[in-house]
């Protein structure tokens, strides 16, 4: 008769498993009564006993049966041996020691069944038996050593023929596997080696076990330590205890505040924020099990009671499917969209946004993105523009924006659960929503572990003004325990008292324990989640218990489509397994009832059925998501798991997911054998960590690209790579020298593209060392290899690093007319990110042609395209090239706001030689607005400027000569400005120099002075340029009148001239030179 526990088949005859020591027994389905194996009719009422179909009775089914391919699991395994024995064979005949070994047999086997074990075997004069296998009870632990001082109380008990036996027992815990192997159920793994040893250190009536039983069972075990020593077979000295009894079961102490208090004090935020306005940020903090999901369901109920829209999220670490991570799952909430919703409803819902302005055009393609949907045209040109840390902030901002349109119709609760496994970019979006409740009636609750909680000193410092409660979990009190317990078994149930004991406060423990004593009938008591979990596992059908290890594999939230392909059904049915309270219905589809529970399941498949199952979950998502394909390969430890974190991490750099990037390239590089796989990822993690502002780590992985990678266009490509991140950190020669060597491999291998890009970064580099010359050079041959090859992205590049080079080498009209040409090809190319780079420098050239508007024009969209992109830097100029045109046209106002804007962005960047020119320009406009401290801005702008003289003082130099009232100031000014032009100095100090000088010498009514700097402006620039030439007619002419000679007809043609251009600035002066004429 096949056993109905391990399926062991047992020989006729036989009353029990010579297995497991299970009962074997023919129950008779109509009257219950217990019928011997090999009964055909029921002894009570003479049913037939035979089977009407081949399928299982009822209580076969019912009874737990261990997976074919066998399981990893926790289990005690305990080796009882009798004291003696030797000496006992010599003086005992055959038939006598038959007798006393199957009297040792009886009363140790009957020990091992009143607590549940497993006899596994009878092995001479010695049994062998398991505990949590094959069906595990929690607290197996504490069994195995319960059946130990049994087994020795009961030899202590004279037998038949009047002799006392004493045996010698060792008990070892592990992971072991367990299934059919040969002959029967079994296990394999060191435990049981450690246990038959741990007999040799016992001495007669002694329990010895191991150390890693001593700390599962801690306290509850009373125990002495033996000195570390060498076992057979183990390496290494092992530890052991000799056991002297249990302790008595200790009542949990709960020094924390429970349950009902947390409630009240989140009901109170709830009114709060209802009846306030403004919310604020609750964060449940606890360890693993402890409740916080749980108290998070119970408030959201709450606070929909209360009127409120409620809005869930969950922060993953494994199988989070495309757009079901947190944010995309907030996004689809916010806009009353489900987990599921197909593509056409995504699409509606973004149209309607836009349609109602919920969102602006310009944030389409961000919320397209997050809600998994195609974008296009110039919308989508600007989004590949961003740099990362531009397009995190516009997302988060979208995501507020979208959180505070929902708040004005009512108060919300959003939820995240599980911060701890955040990434930080997820981190910045909670920051994001935590700054909104301040202002809106949002009440914003995440929940968090304290091992390696993210929400730290560093991260709430980066708030303004939110506030925030943290609400660390205590354990549950014994009161709250026990009402949970009446929900679950009978109350006043003799078993309650004990589990409430040994689930120490724990809620996931106590639930899981008392719904698995509940199905047993046994008193159990947990000494791990995982023994719980198993211990309920091992209860269920067959069909079940493989339904529900498969669905371990694919993480804690899955698709039943997902699931069924897993098994090769068309559909599973888990409406039993969600009746027992280990799956729930989830929004994307089925989730377990408990991470934990996941993990214990998880954690008992065998290696190869995980993987097996692992490369099918992988099939599934193929075309689906290749981030979990990715995944999913890498645990089947599939070699092409590698080549598939490489096309996950390209697709998500497609989606500009740099911190998603990041973190495959790193795992794909991890399990990369082939270098040349290894080089293509290094090369992206470079690229990535470049954009994430990680400039050493982008160093490391250049490094490592270069060096796995084989001669060729791709190990060029991380060469340059490499040489641009050493410019970054300043390591100038060193970038030089590696140009150099991927120059002549570039021209070997007839690579006129990546020549284009080594002569361009060439020049890049050049340009802070100072060699303009070279730089102009290496930048022209940049831009003849762009053109010969076609390559217009380089051809762009070129032209902007040309009219950087002119500009300083002073050709102006050269300068503009290339940031034109890159202007110009970058727009028509949809290259924002160099066309913004390019763009304020260009609008420069109208307003040196005279021309304020149009170069006003320039700039405005310079700032608009540069605020779209997120070049904070471009925008930062753009709003300098605002500032001088606003200046000129007499907007006083206008002119102040793009300075201020300026100086803002500057001081954010730390860009010192910026501060320094917006505090300068803020002083000029101050000045002309009569603000009495305008000066004291200027002169602290001059200060920070002899950081770097080179670049501004002289200009700054120029208008503190212009400006002040200090006649001696004023000398020393223009003495030190004259002396830095003569030394050498950036070509627009000349420019702003001469011109301010000459109003300075107006001011001074030295004519003499003004004629001097008059000539020196004119030789500024080698063509003509209209700006240059009217404000020199100007200062001759103003001049002449300080030497009464006066030409009305100049100053009246100037005026005409200043008029049409809308030239307010420089009015006033020809103004008061016509009125003294007449």
């Amino acid at each position: 008769m096949e056993c109905p526990r391990c399926r062991t088949e047992n020989p006729v005859g036989h009353r029990f498993c010579s297995a497991c020591g299970q009962k074997l027994a023919r129950p008779c389905t109509g009257c219950g009564f217990e019928n011997a194996p090999d009964a055909r009719f029921c002894g009570s009422c003479g049913r037939s006993l035979e089977p009407k179909d081949p399928a299982p009775s009822p209580e076969t089914a019912a009874k737990p049966a261990p997976a074919p391919e066998g399981e990893k699991r926790p289990v005690c395994v305990l080796f009882a041996d009798l004291v003696g024995f030797t000496e006992l064979s010599a003086r005992l005949d055959a038939e006598d020691l038959k007798a006393l070994v199957e009297s040792f047999y009886a009363r140790a086997d009957r020990a091992i069944a009143d607590y549940g074990g497993t006899v596994d075997k009878h092995i001479g004069d010695a049994v062998m038996a398991l505990f949590g296998a094959p069906v595990a009870h929690g607290d197996d632990d504490e069994r195995a050593i319960r059946a130990a001082l049994d087994i020795h109380a009961a030899m202590a008990a004279p037998d038949a023929a009047g002799r006392t036996l004493a045996v010698h027992i060792g008990i070892a815990a592990g992971e072991v596997v367990a299934g059919g192997f040969a002959r029967g159920y079994t296990v394999l793994g060191e435990s049981v080696n450690l246990a038959s040893r741990l007999v040799g250190l016992a001495g007669a009536g002694e329990t010895v076990i191991s150390d890693a039983l001593r700390q599962n069972l801690g306290s509850r075990v009373l125990a002495a330590t033996l000195p570390p020593q060498p076992v057979k077979g183990i390496d290494g000295l092992v530890r052991a205890w000799r056991v002297s009894g249990l302790a008595p079961a200790a009542r949990p102490s709960t020094p924390f505040v429970g349950r009902r208090h947390d409630r009240q004090l989140l009901a109170g935020m709830i009114a709060a924020t209802k009846s306030g306005g403004r919310g604020r940020m609750a964060v449940l903090r606890g360890d693993a099990g402890i409740g916080k999901s749980r108290l998070a369901e119970e408030i959201a109920q709450e606070a929909a009671r209360e009127g409120f829209v409620v809005h869930s999220a969950f922060v993953l670490d494994f199988g989070a499917g495309r757009g079901q991570d947190a944010v995309p799952a907030l996004a689809r909430s916010l806009l009353g969209l489900g987990p599921d919703s197909s593509e056409p409803a995504r699409t509606a819902a973004v149209e309607q946004a836009v349609a109602e302005r919920l969102i602006e055009p310009g944030e389409q393609a961000m919320l397209e993105d997050m809600l998994d949907l195609p974008s296009g045209g110039e919308r989508w040109l600007i989004y590949a523009a961003m740099d990362n840390a531009t397009r995190l902030a516009r997302k988060q901002a979208l995501l507020v924006t979208l959180a505070r349109q929902a708040a004005t119709r009512g108060p919300l609760l959003i939820v995240i659960e599980d911060l701890h496994w955040a990434e930080p970019s997820m981190l910045g979006f909670v920051a994001a929503l935590a700054e909104a409740t301040a202002h809106q009636p949002i009440l914003l609750l995440v929940t968090t572990r304290p091992e390696g909680d993210p929400l730290d000193r560093a991260w709430r410092a980066q708030l303004s003004e939110a506030a925030i409660n943290t609400l660390d979990l205590a354990p549950l009190r014994a009161a709250d325990a026990t009402a949970l317990a009446a929900a679950i078994i009978a109350p006043g149930d003799e078993r309650i008292a004990a589990c409430i004991a040994r689930a120490q406060g724990n809620p996931l423990f106590l639930e899981q324990l008392l719904r698995h004593t509940a199905s047993a009938a046994a008193d159990s008591v947990p000494a791990s989640v995982q023994s719980v979990v198993l211990g309920r596992l091992d209860r269920l059908p067959p069909d079940e218990k493989a339904l529900l290890q498969a669905a371990s594999v694919l993480g804690q939230r899955f698709h039943p489509e997902a699931l069924a392909h897993l098994l090769d059904r068309h559909r599973v049915d888990v409406s039993s397994l969600i009746d027992a309270h280990l799956l729930k219905p989830d929004a994307a589809g089925l989730a377990f009832a408990h991470a934990l529970i996941r993990d214990g399941v998880y954690g008992s498949l065998l290696k190869a059925r995980r993987k097996a199952l692992h490369r099918k979950a992988a099939d599934w998502f193929r075309g689906r998501d290749r981030g979990l394909e990715a995944e999913h390969l890498d645990r089947a430890e599939d070699p092409g798991a590698a080549a598939a974190y490489l096309a996950a991490a390209q697709a998500a750099m497609a989606q500009f997911q740099l911190d998603r990037v990041n973190t495959l390239t790193a795992r794909g590089l991890a399990l990369a054998t082939d270098d040349t796989l290894k080089g293509t990822l290094a090369v992206l993690l470079g690229e990535t960590r470049q954009g994430l502002g990680d400039s050493r780590g982008a160093l490391d992985a250049f490094q490592q690209a270069a060096a796995s990678l084989p001669p060729g266009a791709e190990r060029l490509q991380a060469e340059l790579g490499l040489a641009n991140t050493l410019s970054v950190l300043e390591r100038l020669d060193e970038a030089l020298a590696l140009l150099a060597e991927a120059q002549a491999d570039a021209e070997r291998l007839k690579l006129p593209v990546l020549l284009a890009r080594i002569h361009g970064l060439r020049g890049n580099i050049l340009f802070p060392r100072g060699e303009v010359e070279r730089c102009v050079a290496e930048h022209g041959r940049a831009l003849a290899l762009a053109v010969e090859a076609g390559a217009p992205e380089e051809e762009a590049r070129a032209h902007g690093g040309l009219g950087d080079g002119y500009y300083v080498y002073g050709d102006f009209i050269r300068s503009m007319q290339h940031f034109e040409r890159c202007v110009a090809l970058a727009a028509a190319q949809g290259f924002r990110r160099i066309e913004v780079a390019n763009r304020a420098m260009y609008s420069l050239s109208g307003m040196l042609d005279v021309d304020f508007p149009r170069a006003l024009g320039e700039a405005d969209a310079a700032v608009t395209l540069a605020k779209q992109v997120g070049h904070r830097r471009a925008e930062m100029i753009a709003e300098h090239m605002r500032f001088w045109n606003r200046f000129e046209m007499g907007d006083l106002a206008g002119a102040r706001e793009a300075i201020v804007e300026a100086l803002a962005i500057s001081r954010q960047l730390s860009a010192r030689r910026f501060e320094a020119e917006g505090l300068m320009f803020l002083g000029q406009v101050q000045h002309e607005l009569g603000d009495p401290q305008s000066l004291s801005l200027l002169r602290e702008g001059v200060a920070i400027a002899r950081e770097t003289p080179r670049y501004l003082l002289p200009t700054g130099l120029g208008l503190l000569a212009m400006l002040t009232s200090d006649r001696s100031e004023r000398e020393r000014a223009l003495d030190e400005g004259e002396a830095l032009l003569e030394a050498g100095s950036i070509w627009h100090n000349h420019l702003f120099f001469n011109r301010y000088g000459m109003e300075a010498a107006l001011e001074a009514g030295d004519a003499q002075r003004v004629e001097r700097y008059a000539t020196a402006f004119e030789k500024v620039t080698t063509r003509p340029l209209p700006y240059v030439s009217f404000l020199v007619r100007r200062g001759r002419a103003l001049a002449a009148g300080l030497r009464r000679q006066i030409d009305p007809v100049e100053l009246g043609r100037l005026r005409e001239e200043a008029l049409a251009a809308k030239w307010q600035k420089v009015l006033p002066g020809i103004d008061a030179a016509l009125a003294a004429s007449r």
